[in-house]
């Protein structure tokens, strides 16, 4: 065997290594991509929830406040 073709045949196997390292962390980076959009979405749709619990809430507060004058205005004689 030549002295120079085993060096070849070890930057080569280097070369292949880091390149499949390289494509799995591009994968594994496209998957958090993905999933950092589906948390993102997940997480305006629960803010959307929020406000329209909070607009419920809201309104419901006031037809509390509304019937307990009402009931005040009943007990006086």
């Amino acid at each position: 065997m030549e002295p120079g073709k085993n060096i070849y045949r070890t930057i080569s196997r280097k070369i292949t290594i880091n390149l499949a390292k390289q494509l799995e962390l591009k994968q594994q980076f496209e998957d958090l991509q993905n999933h950092n959009v589906l948390l993102e979405s997940k997480i305006e749709h629960l803010l959307k929830e929020i406000k329209i619990l909070s607009a419920e809430n809201s309104d419901l507060k006031e037809i509390v406040f509304a019937l307990n004058q009402e009931n005040e205005r009943y007990r006086r004689p």
